[in-house]
């Protein structure tokens, strides 16, 4: 199950809210339970969602990468399957993401999938002239 950071999301909501609301990365490290990666009926029923729910908001999936082998640890790591970038033109189009009817399934279709997860908020001030 995930755990929700709210420090983050109150930044993010404070950005929003502000004259300065910028664009955003959303960087996905996934690793599903066996037998849905990558052509499991879930996992394809949840990157359906996943498009319709960025079309809704203006986002952008930018790569879908399957993890080939790990390279290097320091620490604490977990092994994945997979790594998902999505832009999005502002803070607030990603927060208007749960208003859409499809937010909640989406969080259905991924507790069902995500063996394990970390999402991270980038700033993309670098690479924001790859964004046609």
């Amino acid at each position: 199950m995930d755990e929700r950071n709210d420090v983050d999301l109150e930044r993010m909501k404070k950005i929003a809210a502000s004259d300065n609301d910028e664009p955003l990365l959303m960087l996905n490290l996934n690793r599903y339970i066996a037998g849905e990666y990558p052509n499991g009926k879930l996992y394809n029923e949840w990157r359906r969602v996943n498009k319709q729910m960025l079309d809704a908001s203006e986002g952008k999936l930018l790569f879908v990468l399957p993890i080939r082998g790990k390279r290097l640890s320091n620490g604490v790591s977990e092994d994945l399957d997979e790594v998902i970038a999505f832009w999005y033109p502002t803070h607030q189009s990603f927060l208007n993401m749960t208003k859409i009817d499809l937010f909640q399934r989406n969080g259905e279709l991924r507790n069902q999938i995500i063996d394990w997860a970390a999402v991270y908020r980038c700033d993309v001030s670098d690479i924001s002239n790859l964004i046609k």
